[in-house]
């Protein structure tokens, strides 16, 4: 037979399961997305040069020239693939590249709905997820034997 505080801490140790779950898919969504758009060098905003796609590092170019090279497409990268002189964050931004004579118009998503908060909310879930699991199976371990 199962006791009662066996069973709360059963629960326990699958709420802190589920949050983990919660937090690590969190952390592994983040997705940065790029759009291009060609345009004239006359369509240029004036308080903005543009960047020279030769100037790029070379992982930072892969990114702008998949994005040139699907106008209309989106092209999205997880976190450690955004360029790194573009910004980004809850609202799209727009950013002005040239490659050879083409002018391009880059817009910038954020991450999703949470944007910016989506680390901070997957990092309280991650803690709290490990606390309930080392607690709740601690309880179990210690508990084990007895029954009510």
């Amino acid at each position: 037979m199962v006791s009662r505080a066996q069973f709360a801490h059963a629960a326990l140790l699958v709420v802190g399961l589920l949050l983990l779950l919660a937090g690590f898919s969190l952390l592994g969504q983040a997705e940065y997305t790029h759009v291009a758009a060609p345009i004239d060098e006359s369509d240029l905003r004036d308080d903005e040069d543009p960047i020279s796609v030769e100037s790029l590092s070379e992982s930072d170019r892969k990114v702008v020239d998949a994005a040139v090279d699907a106008p209309g497409e989106t092209v999205a990268v997880q976190a450690d693939g955004r360029v790194d002189p573009f910004h980004y964050g809850d609202a799209s931004g727009d950013h002005y590249v040239v490659r050879g004579d083409d002018y391009y118009r880059i817009t910038t998503g954020g991450g999703g709905v949470l944007s910016g908060a989506d680390e901070i909310l997957a990092w309280i879930l991650l803690a709290f997820g490990t606390l309930g699991v080392l607690a709740g199976g601690l309880d179990l371990w210690r508990h084990r034997g007895q029954t009510d």
